[in-house]
């Protein structure tokens, strides 16, 4: 069996949906029962790939692929098999720099281990812990800061340039990006937080989209709308 690792870059927004909401929002994103981030589930990302692939006419590889129709199932498996994709670095609104994408140890260490398992080579540690209520930065990333603070949303936090986190910040960014611009991009916004700040963040700056059913006689939102 041959591992590979896929890179996803969410360009809009993705919504996989809980299925059932306990609050005001009434179509939540599915989230990891034990950390509360979001995630992909394999079968939402393999689904995908399916559809995707299918474009092109389901012949004999397409089958042995990714398995057969539903009512098929009995005749053999697909040869792909995947495994959920889990959040690495979620993107902030900042007060300077316009956004940071911020990541922690705990999604790092999960990264590693994930890496280990499947025989890969891991990325570079980060080698540094960020201290309470602080930001670690990449040596690139000082236009995050206002001043002596740098404010991710609601929350001010005490900046440090760590340039240990350097080789880090170049090697997420050449996985994800072909472009060197933005591979830039990437290593001038990268901060690393702590795992309940990531936590936090993760759970309150979700963006949240309105959808609105209208009434054609009345021109007014619809009941239940």
């Amino acid at each position: 069996m041959t591992a590979r690792m896929l890179w996803l870059h969410a360009l809009s927004s993705v919504h996989v949906g809980a299925g059932d909401s306990l609050d005001v929002i009434d179509l939540p994103v599915i989230r990891e029962t034990v950390t509360n981030w979001p995630y992909l589930p394999a079968s939402s990302v393999k689904g995908v790939l399916r559809d995707g692939c299918g474009l092109a006419g389901k012949d004999d590889l397409f089958w042995q692929t990714f398995g057969p129709e539903t009512s098929d199932a009995d005749k053999n498996a697909g040869g792909l098999w995947f495994a959920d994709a889990r959040l690495l670095c979620f993107p902030v609104q900042s007060l300077a720099g316009t956004f940071a994408w911020v990541t922690c140890p705990l999604a790092l260490r999960r990264l590693a281990r994930d890496a280990q398992a499947a025989g890969l080579t891991p990325l570079p540690p980060a080698g540094v812990t960020p201290p309470a209520g602080g930001i670690l930065l990449a040596s690139g990333a000082t236009q995050l800061m206002e001043g002596d603070r740098t404010y991710l949303k609601e929350l001010d936090l005490s900046p440090h340039v760590a340039p240990a986190l350097d080789p880090l910040a170049a090697a997420i960014a050449r996985a994800v990006f072909d472009d060197a611009d933005w591979q830039e991009e990437f290593e001038a916004r990268f901060g690393l937080i702590g795992d309940d700040l990531f936590t936090f963040l993760t759970e309150t700056c979700m963006d949240v989209s309105a959808h609105i059913k209208i009434q054609e006689e009345t021109k007014s939102v619809q009941s239940g709308a």
